[in-house]
């Protein structure tokens, strides 16, 4: 199965949603092909950022600008490994990895 890996799956995944986590597996495990546009990958990197840090749109560019370690932790240890292990080598599969548990930013009520 071919599917788009649309960006409210990939912030689920990554805030520990096991829903999301089921389907963003089948495609990093390669039972189905994957695709994220760039768009997708930009928009998942926002608004990730902007609930792990909790804070509004104005501080997290002001964040960005700086050079914040949260910022650099945040992409480093949560986003860039989900995006990795869903892009193609370059034999067109899908890169198989080990991700590290998604942190839970919030809990359900």
């Amino acid at each position: 199965m071919k599917v788009l890996c649309d960006s409210n799956i990939l912030i689920k995944y990554l805030v520990g949603d096991e829903k999301a986590r089921t389907l963003v597996e089948k495609v990093i495990n390669s039972e189905w092909s994957g695709y994220i546009a760039g768009t997708i990958a930009s928009e998942t990197i926002y608004v990730y950022l902007r609930l792990a840090l909790d804070v509004s749109r104005y501080k997290l560019k002001e964040l960005i600008t700086k050079k914040d370690g949260k910022v650099k932790n945040l992409l480093e240890e949560d986003v860039r490994p989900l995006l990795f292990a869903l892009q193609p080598d370059n034999t067109g599969n899908q890169r198989r990895g080990t991700l590290k548990p998604s942190r839970k930013l919030w809990t359900a009520t």
